[in-house]
């Protein structure tokens, strides 16, 4: 595996953290803050499984795409393969990050349910 491909997933699970942070400080301060509660439960998970599959996407995608790479014969040297790990990494992390990002909504909302559920 390519060394910093992890990275690469993680520097998209940091940025859609600043993402939620905003979200949820939006949805919590000013006049209605009714959905606040929501919005928490529903970013925090959200977050977390971007961070889940965020990190492994851009690990296999930088895997996947240096294995075609040398596959399909790229031979004009190291660095054109340790750039297309990178491209891999990139379009994994993203896949990942959306995936979790929408599952993780999901189990948080469904989480703040059974709480409102069981709880009120």
């Amino acid at each position: 595996m390519i060394k910093g491909a992890k990275a690469v997933g993680w520097l998209a699970v940091g940025l859609d953290g600043v993402i939620a942070a905003d979200n949820i400080k939006e949805a919590c301060t000013g006049d209605d803050t009714c959905q606040c509660e929501i919005v928490s439960y529903k970013e925090t998970g959200g977050l977390l499984g971007s961070a889940l599959l965020g990190g492994y996407g851009g690990s296999a995608g930088a895997a996947i795409a240096t294995g075609i790479a040398i596959f399909l014969g790229v031979t004009t040297g190291g660095v054109a393969i340790i750039a297309i790990g990178f491209i891999g990494a990139g379009i994994g992390a993203y896949a990942g990050s959306k995936a979790g990002d929408s599952g993780g909504e999901a189990f948080g909302e469904m989480v703040y349910q059974k709480k409102v559920e069981y709880f009120k």
